[in-house]
């Protein structure tokens, strides 16, 4: 006899035992007490429970008949994958050829204090990646690797992956560090690199690393397609950009490169990563 199967099956019909024990007790209190909220919750737990027992059988058949043959779910299935792959080779080829990072927006912020410890700017990354969404829409959905190499979405159905970034983020420096370089990174980017792109870097010093320089610096790249249609819109909107950097990582001093322009101005090379 298999007692695991034999204990299994006991703990299906404990579970929907307690359901529909549960379902009873919350409908008969509801009619006790005349409480209309009580016996609709009772009876949704009732009907639920019925309807999630008689789900379990139906899969396991669609499973049983795909795994005969009989059902070519499978197959179904390999195909759904194969169009997501198709789709993807298509974005790729419509993205173009990556440009030049002279020939993109940038915005850099800079602050001279250190990080205590890369946990509190949980909350600040949060707040920019939300803000840079927003201000900028789908464009700006970004991605970010792993500690192996894979690539997540940074914010999904409103819940994000920063906390697990933020832990994957130090830098292994396999020649020694340098005081003017940073202890940790961030690196998030759009899902398709070409002519509408967006990158976000944010270096920083943690903890009581020696330092040079600044404590954090985050640089925020936008090609022109990403930015907007107009000059005037591009420009408008990569201003409220670099006031979302400013504001969410409470920066020092700020600065808009535009397409053609040098990189670095106002001293702040000293200062840089």
């Amino acid at each position: 006899m298999n007692t695991s199967h034999t204990s299994d099956r006991t703990v299906v019909t404990a579970l929907v035992t307690v359901f529909l024990l549960t379902g009873l007790v919350g409908l008969g209190l509801g009619n006790a007490n005349d409480l209309l909220w009580l016996r609709v919750l009772g009876l949704a737990v009732i009907l639920l429970t019925f309807a999630v027992a008689a789900l379990v059988p139906f899969v396991i058949f669609v499973f049983l008949l795909d795994y005969f043959g009989l059902l070519p779910l499978s197959r179904f299935l390999n195909w759904m994958r194969g169009l997501r792959e198709a789709a993807t080779a298509r974005a790729e080829k419509r993205a173009g050829e990556t440009l030049s990072v002279e020939a993109q927006y940038r915005v850099r912020a800079v602050r001279a204090t250190r990080v205590t410890k890369p946990t509190d700017l949980l909350r600040p990354v949060n707040r920019l990646v939300r803000e840079l969404e927003r201000v900028g829409g789908r464009r700006f959905t970004l991605y970010g690797y792993d500690a192996v190499r894979e690539v997540h979405r940074v914010r999904r159905f409103g819940f994000g992956r920063v906390a697990r970034f933020l832990a994957e983020s130090e830098i292994r420096w396999n020649f020694g560090r340098c005081p003017s370089d940073p202890t940790h990174e961030l690196v998030f980017f759009t899902r398709f690199n070409g002519t509408c792109a967006v990158y976000l870097r944010i270096a920083f010093i943690a903890g009581d690393a020696p330092m040079t320089g600044a404590g954090l610096v985050a640089e925020l790249r936008v090609t022109p397609l990403a930015a907007g249609r107009s000059d005037a819109e591009r420009n408008a909107r990569v201003l409220r950009l670099r006031q979302v950097l400013v504001d969410a990582l409470a920066t020092d001093v700020s600065y808009v490169a535009y397409p053609g322009e040098p990189g670095a101005t106002d001293g702040m090379t000293d200062t840089a990563f």
